[in-house]
């Protein structure tokens, strides 16, 4: 898995599924992600209607 301004995955270098956030997230960008103890932590946002960015970190230990 890598973020390069979105989230992706694969299992051999050669093919690449896009992730999302799930429902409500959809516009969210991935920056950057750190693994810790089978924990991926991943810090994604999204710009506002008001010219602001909305910043998260979202969580888990299911790649998939």
């Amino acid at each position: 898995m890598f973020a390069n301004n979105g989230l992706l995955y694969t299992d051999d270098l050669i093919n690449y599924t896009e992730c999302n956030f799930g429902e409500g997230y959809e516009d969210f960008v991935a920056h950057d992600l750190l693994e810790i103890d089978g924990q991926l932590y991943i810090l994604a946002s999204k710009e506002q209607k008001n010219g602001k960015f909305k910043t998260c970190v979202f969580v888990t230990e299911d790649l998939e």
